[in-house]
This record gives structure tokens, sequence and C-alpha cells, in this order.
């Protein structure tokens, strides 16, 4: 996998994060590697899903669909390891299903409004704790499909078009049949980029803006160095509504080597505006699209041959989100964590759909539309202004199954008990109806030091009436549970000893808990956080409450000092051999965090015909980048570097030059 990023020498800047992650690492393999079909899923969800398997399910419960599903239990063990199995979602902390092999069937909602849920590809899903049946964090990773159209997520369905509502990754979700959520990318194009092409002018047809091209018929004629394998689509958000500025991911399936990149033709007149990388297919990269500029063309991913043979016949081309800087978007093993999501995608594929943000953003996309909600942290912070259609996706063989569009779909559920609360008690010996309800309250406070949220205080009290009226009586212990505002567990804790203070301690009231905000280092930002504190008897029965508390940090103070660009180096050091090898190494650090380094770059041999400057991308550790400039031949080679960080702030190197000679081997 690759990335890299870009300055354009007229001060719009693209920064590029990271690459993806499929069901297989990205690096040389099967030359005719294509992403797998939805077939073999769709029949293997068939066979598992047999009669008798699934139908009865509990309310708040998992069922086994397929295998290579792994459970992590919150306490004891549970059996989930066969078609059928069930556990309990109050009792799973968290969820793993394996790429194209594992799928599950939840049961979530209410009892009057149950909502049939399919988790299914490379996916972890959290449950929350206190509403394990109506509230999960779900993340999947920075992959390729799980099947062909079929990106790893949820589908979501109610029976016979019923009302239901569960909340993903902090947003409501309203339904009426059968939504498919998608988190972190919106698959634009999965196909062979020969289907539905340009044929030299736009085609109104294509499936991705005005259709890939070609100069060679993608290698089905033999490919110059110069001739274009693959260029086009040309997308620009005036003209395709589904187009914004932001990550995209390119991954290229064919055979050979090739340099593959992306520009705006019209702006640049090269094919290098957004950077270009050698690639072994198959093979990905991402770039980012800061949004069209005057003059453009739209954004364009420019492949050309670099060996013999070289063709592709697969391309898929996925949108990550605004966020060009994606956290961990380059590590194929990531995208399940903090931070590392950038967009979610909610299609609609049949049904009343409604989106509902915290915040009070709303959004309604129709049968066939996809909205999508974009994220900072873990936070969603924005999403799309309008919904746009998604007739692509549509034709996604699992999502048509699960609607029953082509017979099949997720099993027809009765719904057997509740199990959406806390972990089911022993039951007491006594009749129920005898017995009073136990007492539990919570205070949830935030301790400010002027506008800046420093501490919680977080206290219950509780006690069964059957045994008492002061703090304590009768009670077993206080399980204490924090979710933050996208409704991801972030914190428990039990307490057996009143008071019960959820961050320990023996004193009421309850000692302070330092809390610091995430641009600082920690772990909290700000939004609306709901704290459960659920009471246990020394009888077995329980009650819950729940209380919520805001964190509002202000601005950390605006950045102006930039970058330190402490060396510039280049190996060999003063004389290189033309074609041999060439490195550019520079010492660059910042008091807040270096956000990219570029090496600014020109190699020729004589005076009368000087190139511009090129951009390449340079990478790191420790503070220490580097840039491969091995095979140039030239006699002069000149280089600077400039280094920017977050809060936007550049600083440039001086120029430095290398002699290049010709250097002959003997013996």
């Amino acid at each position: 996998m690759h990335i890299f990023c870009r300055k354009h020498p007229f001060g719009w800047w693209l920064l590029a994060a990271a690459m993806a992650l499929i069901l297989l690492v990205m690096r040389p393999q099967s030359a005719h590697a294509q992403p797998p079909t939805c077939n073999d899923a769709v029949v293997q969800l068939d066979n598992s899903l047999a009669p008798g398997v699934c139908d009865v399910l509990g309310l708040g419960n998992a069922c086994l669909a397929t295998r290579s599903v792994t459970a992590t239990p919150r306490t004891g063990a549970i059996r989930f390891t066969a078609p059928g199995d069930q556990a309990q979602l109050n009792n799973i902390r968290q969820m793993l299903t394996v790429p194209q092999k594992g799928a599950a069937v939840l049961l979530g909602g209410s009892t009057t409004n149950p909502v049939k849920i399919l988790v299914f590809g490379d996916t972890a899903t959290a449950p929350n704790g206190g509403q394990s049946g109506r509230v999960f964090t779900v993340r999947a990773s920075n992959g390729q499909p799980t099947c062909e159209r079929t990106r790893s997520g949820m589908i979501l369905q109610t029976p016979n078009g019923q009302r239901g509502t569960i909340v993903i990754n902090g947003v409501t979700i309203q339904l009426g049949s059968t939504v498919y959520v998608v988190p972190g990318a919106d698959l634009l194009f999965d196909q062979d980029p020969r289907i539905d092409r340009r044929q030299g002018s736009r085609n109104r047809n294509a499936p991705l803006c005005s259709g890939f091209d070609s100069d060679c018929d993608f290698g089905d004629e033999q490919c110059s160095r110069s001739d274009r394998l693959v260029w086009g689509p040309f997308c620009r958000e005036d003209s395709y509504q589904y187009i914004e500025p932001g990550l995209y991911r390119v991954t290229l399936y064919g055979e050979g080597e090739v340099q593959a990149g992306a520009t705006d033709y019209g702006i640049s007149r090269d094919y290098e505006l957004m950077g270009t990388q050698r690639l072994t297919l198959p093979g990905s990269y991402t770039f980012c699209w800061d949004g069209l500029q005057r003059g453009g063309s739209g954004f364009e991913t420019v492949v050309q041959a670099r060996s013999d043979g070289a063709y592709v016949d697969h391309i898929t081309l996925e949108f990550l989100g605004q966020d060009c800087s994606l956290r961990q978007a380059d590590n194929p093993k990531a995208g399940k964590g903090a931070g590392e999501m950038g967009v979610m995608t909610v299609y609609n594929v049949e049904g009343n759909v409604g989106v509902f943000m915290d915040d009070g953003e709303q959004g309604f996309p129709d049968s066939s539309q996809r909205l999508r909600i974009y994220y900072q942290g873990n936070q969603a912070v924005a999403m799309d202004n309008s919904p746009t259609d998604a007739p692509y996706i549509m034709d996604s063989e699992l999502v048509q199954w699960a609607s029953g569009a082509t017979g099949g779909g997720l099993p027809e559920i009765k719904i057997g008990d509740d199990y959406s609360s806390a972990p089911s008690p022993t039951p007491s010996p006594t009749p129920p109806s005898r017995l009073s309800n136990v007492e539990v309250n919570i205070d949830a406070q935030v301790l400010y030091d002027g506008d800046l949220p420093y501490a919680l205080r977080i206290e219950a009290q509780a006690y069964d009436p059957n045994t008492g009226s002061s703090n304590g009586d009768g009670i077993n212990y206080v399980h204490f549970s924090i979710s933050d505002p996208n409704g991801q567990e972030i914190y428990e804790k039990d307490e057996s000893t009143a008071p019960y203070c959820a961050f320990g301690g023996n004193d009421s009231p309850c000692s302070e808990q330092s809390i610091t905000a995430s641009d600082s280092g920690g772990e909290w930002y700000s939004g609306t956080y709901a704290v459960t504190a659920t009471a246990y008897t020394r009888g077995g029965r329980q009650a819950s409450t729940t209380s919520y508390f805001r964190l509002e940090f202000p601005s950390r103070t605006e950045d102006s000092t930039p970058p330190v660009i402490e060396s510039l180096s280049s190996d060999p050091a003063e004389v290189y051999c033309r074609g041999g090898d060439l490195v550019i190494g520079a010492q660059v650090s910042d008091d807040t965090g270096v956000q990219e380094v570029t090496l600014w770059w020109r190699a020729f041999s004589d005076d009368v015909d000087i190139p511009d400057f090129e951009a390449l991308s340079m990478r790191g550790r420790t503070g220490f980048y580097q840039a491969d400039l091995s095979g140039t031949d030239a006699a002069t080679v000149q280089f600077y570097v400039t280094a920017g960080d977050e809060a936007g702030n550049e600083a440039e190197s001086s120029r430095q030059s290398i002699t290049g000679n010709f250097c002959h081997s003997t013996g």
C-alpha cells in the first residue's frame, strides 16, 4: 500500500493519508486477483440459516449465522462457535467477523419495534453495555469490499415494514424496512473499467463520473511508457453530487509494474499533481482531492505501464471521508480503533429511513439513495447536505439477498425473551409482585476551572426498600458504565460498598476524577456522555438509571510556530553515480507534531532547459524523513524541503545541489 501527498506550486495543497486494507494485504500477489463475487457468501448464508437456525431470537441476543466469528464476553464464558449458537449482547464486549466467512444475526430495537441486524465482512461490533440491543459501535477494517460492490458492515431490517430505531456510531437511524450501513467508506466504483468506458468522450451511462478510458485498451494492446494505461474519470463536485473534497482510495487489479497517481490535468498539465507511485499489481494508493479549482477539469487517475504486458482488468474507488490526514488509513490491520474512521455511509435499500445527529442535523434518503456522515476522532460532526442516488451499491448481490429481492434473505424471526438491558440476575425466590422496586439514582457533576472542564464526580445511591431505606441496604453491588457521545462504552466499574463512587473511594461526596481533552493527549472530547448505574440486590433483582453530562472543551491556543528543518543531506553526499542510488534525508521537528514533509527537486544536464521543481512526499520516523531519487540520470540535481504542521504553519529549507557523474564498474 502506498500513500503520497502533493503540494501544488500555486498554493493549494493536498494531504494524503493512508491506504487501505483489503481482504488481502496489498503487496505483489496473484496476478489475476479479483474481488470475490457475492454468490459464495449468499450460498453460505442460505445454507447456514437453514430452517430452525436463528429463527427464534431473544431481543438483545446475537445468533451465529456462519462460522469465523469471535465474541469476547464481559464476564464468564459464552458458547458462540456453531451456526445457531446464541449469546446475550449485554454480555458481549466485542464481536469480530472475518472477511467473506463471518456473519452474525442480531435482534435489537424494542419488543414492539424489533430490528434484525446482519453483521458481516471484516468488522468489529461493540454493543453498548447499558443499551446493548439499541446502541452499537461498529468499525470495519481498511479493506476492500467483502465481495463485489459490497463492503463490510451491517444490514438492518424491520419485519413487515414496521418502524424501528437503532443507534450506530453515535447516529440514530429510524427505518421502515431495509438499510445497509458501511463504516469507513463509500464504495463508488467496483468493476472492469472496460464496461461503460469513456470511448474518448463522456459516457453518460458511466457508473462513476464520466467513465474511465485508456490509450491502449487497458493493456489489451501493448502500452508504451508514455501511454496512459488508465485515465479518467474526471470527477468534480459541481457535476456529480456524490463527489466531495477529501480522501480517496484506488485499487488496481491486473498484472505488471505501473506508475499510478492522480491529477487535475486542467490545472497542472502533468500527470503527477496529486502524487505518483510505482506499484506492482494488484496494488492500492490514496490521493487527496482538495476540490475543484478555477480552470480545473476534475480529478482523474493516471496509470502508465512500466513493464511489458502490464494490464488492468478491475478497479475499485472509495471515498474515505473529508479528513485527508485520516489516522492509520495506510495500515491494513487498522480501521477499527479510535479515530480511524472518517465517514459512515447509510444506504436506504427500501422503505422509509431517517438519519439523525445529536446536533439536530437530519436527513431522509429515499430508496436507492445514500447519506454520508463525517467524523472527527470518534465523533460525528456533519452529514451530506442532501442524499444522493446510489444505484451502483444497490446492485450488490448480498444486499439484494438480504432484502429478499432475489429470494432467501434474513430469516423471519420469532421474538423470544428480552435481553436488551443489563445481564439477567438469578431469579429471586420471592414472587416479584410482592416486592417493591429497587431505588437507584445517580449524580454526575462536571467540575470546571473557568471554561475548562478538569474533573468528574459521579456518585450513585441505591437501596432495596424490602430490606431498608438507607444507602446500600440490600444491595450486593452497583455497576457503573460510561458511554461517549457515539454510544461506545469507554469505562465501567463495579462498586460493592456505599457510598457508590464511579471512580472509587469511600467518602461522600465522591473523589474527583481528572479528565484531559483528546487534543491535549487525553481521552475525552466535547459532547454528551451517558453514565448508567445498575444496582443488583442480594436477592437477585436489579434496577438501572441513566444520567447525562456534557463536556465542552475550549479550542486550543492557535499554533503559530512552524516546524524546524534541522538538517538536509543527500546520500551520496556531494557526487552520485548517474542512474545509481540517491537518497535525500531531512531532520524535522515541531512542538505540536509534523504533519507533512515534502521534497522539491529537479534534475537537468544543461543550463538551457531547466525544469520546474517537482514535489515528492518524504517518509520517516522519529523526526528523520527520506525520499528515494535512485535511478535519476542527470548532471545536476537541485533540491529543497518544505515541512508543515497540523496548524498549517510551514517551513522551507535552503536549496542544495549534487553533481552526477558517469560511473563505470571494473573487473
